[in-house]
């Protein structure tokens, strides 16, 4: 009996220790890294969707630094509307040089854009092929409500 409950107590130390360890692993990606970006990827060769322009919701400016495997969006949104906006996804679509779309990033925008007012954004799209960095050509920028 004894030797039951010492295994049960060093297998539940065991378990503490592990969890302690991946939610210190944890803390420190987002110390190190920022708070999360919750966008999702997709890959695929289409021409962009441009019913997905808001027309509450402007992107004044975009650039972007493309690198081997991921990269990076800054810009500023600017809300047409004479409500506040609390929350927007901004759409980034990488083309080639035929307008053709290479790789889809989704950020979500967990900030409030006051009415008739602009807000920088600022992520980072990866997950995308290595060869899309060789056949990249240009990008579009929109803001969905």
């Amino acid at each position: 009996m004894n030797l039951a409950k010492f295994i049960l107590q060093k297998i539940g130390i065991g378990f503490l220790y592990g969890v302690g360890f991946v939610l210190g692993a944890w803390a420190i990606g987002i110390l190190v890294n920022g708070t999360p970006n919750y966008f999702e990827s997709e890959a695929a060769k289409t021409t962009v969707n441009e019913s997905r322009i808001n027309q509450s919701l402007n992107v004044v400016s975009s650039s972007v630094q493309i690198k081997p495997d991921y990269a990076n969006i800054s810009g500023e949104v600017f809300n047409l509307e004479n409500d506040l906006v609390n929350q927007a996804n901004i759409e980034l679509y990488l083309l080639n040089k035929e307008d053709e779309m290479l790789h889809k990033c989704t950020h979500l925008l967990n900030k409030p854009i006051p009415p008739k007012e602009t807000v920088n954004f600022s992520f980072v799209c990866n997950g995308f092929a290595p060869s899309l960095y060789k056949n990249f050509g240009s990008h579009q920028t929109y803001a969905v409500k």
